[in-house]
């Protein structure tokens, strides 16, 4: 599902369509339906779903996925927002501060870049 949501320079909801400074377009993918498929049959349609984004906020990302979705041509990024609506609210206001990501040794546990 793709939503269009009208929104004034600070971030707002636009009472009115044509008074919008910009549109704030979002896409819902849902990929449950690869759970029982093959690890590697799953990385490929995640890299094809996110092919076309410019860039991906996570809070953290495991080394082969992060080299897969870079070598994509997506830029990874990481966050300090722990909230979507802050997070998404920084994002229309100009406001968000992308912080270099750290590839995870699994199960979130973060690894050294150094």
């Amino acid at each position: 599902m793709k939503v269009v949501i009208p929104i004034n320079d600070r971030g707002e909801l636009e009472v009115h369509f044509g008074r919008a400074s910009k549109f704030l377009i979002l896409e819902v993918v849902d990929l449950s339906s690869i759970k029982g498929l093959a690890c590697s049959e799953r990385i490929s349609r995640i890299i094809d779903t996110l092919k076309d984004c410019d860039m991906l906020i996570c809070k953290s990302i495991g080394g082969k996925m992060l080299e897969y979705i870079t070598n994509a041509g997506v830029k990874v990024v990481s966050c300090d927002e722990d909230e979507l609506c802050e997070l998404i609210c920084k994002l229309i206001t100009d406001n968000f501060q992308p912080r270099e990501v750290t590839a995870c040794a699994g199960r979130g546990r973060q690894t050294s870049t150094e």
